[in-house]
């Protein structure tokens, strides 16, 4: 039987216990992240200097006083995700999904928020301080989904993807009214379950965090099916990123 897989982290804080002092200082951290989960993360004091955070998902994430300088979020998810005390400078978040998201005591600085999607999020002391570009606002209350979409995709709840991410399940058997109605803005209920059920089949869902990336995936279905010369394998994430940075700049 297959293992678990191990879920990534962050590292937990950084401290300087040299000298009398025991001042608290930023730990830079020099890498990306991508196609991994980073749920319940508890991290504190981290420096990140132009970093990409691509499909990513951060549940539950516990963030203070984390600093980012020019980083860029893709297709990241932080439901239930806290940010307590945090700087973001020239910070760009694109088509990301924050549910019941809260930034506690944040600064924003030059900082762009570009096709996400806000659900239970309060984003009004951000709007003073960043761009919203094409962005949506939900309560959760205003969520509607066809009420007979949990029997339609029972098919993914053995796909282990879907057990880790949480994309279309959740604890105590319920399905996630979130992600899909997200996924059906842009796709008609039929449409998805066709091409989700086409991911599953052809094995391209292993690498599938986020609630956006399902939905480019998802997407990207129906263009081959057209053959669609722009098509994008739901492959080789680091070219991904790359044809990513290059749209930004």
């Amino acid at each position: 039987m297959r293992k678990h897989r191990k879920l990534n982290k962050l590292p937990s804080f950084y401290r300087n216990n040299r000298g009398n002092n025991r001042k608290h200082k930023h730990r830079k951290y020099d890498r990306n992240y991508q196609n991994t989960i980073l749920a319940r993360t508890i991290s504190a004091r981290l420096l990140f200097e132009d970093r990409v955070f691509f499909n990513v998902n951060l549940r539950g994430a516990r963030l203070r006083k984390i600093e980012i300088d020019s980083g860029k979020f893709i297709l990241c998810d932080f439901p239930g995700a806290i940010f307590n005390k945090g700087k973001f400078r020239r910070v760009t978040f694109k088509k990301c999904v924050f549910v019941a998201t809260i930034f506690r005591d944040c600064r924003f600085e030059d900082s762009t928020f570009e096709k996400c999607y806000f659900i239970n999020t309060n984003v009004k002391e951000l709007e003073p301080c960043c761009k919203f570009i094409d962005c949506r606002h939900y309560n959760h209350n205003d969520l509607r989904i066809p009420s007979d979409i949990d029997k339609k995709i029972e098919f993914t709840r053995e796909r282990r993807i879907f057990q880790e991410n949480r994309l279309l399940h959740i604890k105590g058997g319920k399905i996630n009214k979130t992600t899909l109605f997200i996924i059906l803005q842009e796709l008609r209920p039929n449409i998805f379950i066709n091409n989700l059920q086409h991911l599953c089949e052809v094995g391209e869902i292993d690498k599938i965090y986020t609630t956006m990336r399902l939905l480019e995936c998802l997407v990207n279905v129906t263009q081959q099916n057209s053959k669609d010369p722009k098509f994008l394998k739901a492959g080789s994430p680091s070219e991904i990123i790359q044809s990513q940075l290059q749209s930004d700049t």
